[in-house]
């Protein structure tokens, strides 16, 4: 009776424990679930951004509001990727307004020149070399801002190279003014350069120019 009852223990032991390691395994599958849909909502909800901004829609953003229960690294990688399409799309509506004001302000002088040469092959302007040298500053122009656009172009490439030298600031402002004393004049404007003391930096003095260039031109056209 004793071996009965023994025996009787132990097979009651082994079925307790198979059981228990089937309900162990149920419960920890259970729990594996609950934790991955916990983890990759999140994750899916950031891919999903990801692959709308790959098909060129750089509005797409993560929703922050649905990520209440995520963890402190899928959030800050949810803010950083906002934060990223945001610059990202900020960067796009810039270049392409640079793109529109660049293509607005190559019909003006496009259609300066046609009118004055379609008046000179009229003989409604006489051809004479203050004509000419009208014309020829329109062509000038043409060429500044068809060189915006390709250096824009090589920015945006990652290939706008820098020749980085050790150069006096004083100069080169005093070139590029120089270079606009005469559009100066014509709109009875003066410019000048109030510190004569020397300034080295270590620049590209091609690239300085155009900036300090633009914004002469600008504060010209606007003045």
């Amino acid at each position: 009776q004793f071996q009965d009852a023994f025996r009787d223990f132990r097979r009651a032991r082994r079925r307790s424990i198979r059981v228990s390691a089937v309900i162990a395994l149920l419960s920890g599958t259970l729990l594996a679930i609950v934790l991955a849909r916990r983890i990759s909502q999140p994750l899916a909800a950031v891919s999903r951004a990801a692959n709308e901004m790959k098909q060129g829609k750089l509005s797409a953003r993560v929703e922050i509001d649905i990520l209440e229960n995520a963890d402190e690294e899928t959030l800050a990688l949810s803010q950083s990727f906002n934060a990223m399409a945001e610059t990202l799309e900020k960067n796009e509506l810039e270049r392409k307004n640079m793109i529109a004001d660049i293509a607005h302000e190559l019909r003006t002088p496009l259609a300066v020149m046609q009118a004055r040469l379609a008046a000179m092959q009229d003989d409604v302007v006489p051809l004479s070399a203050t004509e000419l040298e009208k014309v020829y500053r329109q062509t000038e122009l043409l060429s500044r801002l068809v060189a915006d656009l390709r250096t824009l172009s090589l920015a945006e490439a990652g290939r706008l190279s820098f020749n980085l030298q050790r150069i006096d600031l004083r100069k080169l402002l005093e070139n590029v003014i120089s270079s606009f004393e005469t559009a100066a004049k014509e709109k009875n404007v003066q410019i000048v350069l109030e510190n004569k003391e020397v300034a080295l930096v270590h620049a590209d003095s091609d690239r300085l120019t155009q900036v300090f260039g633009n914004l002469l031109g600008n504060a010209l056209r606007y003045t």
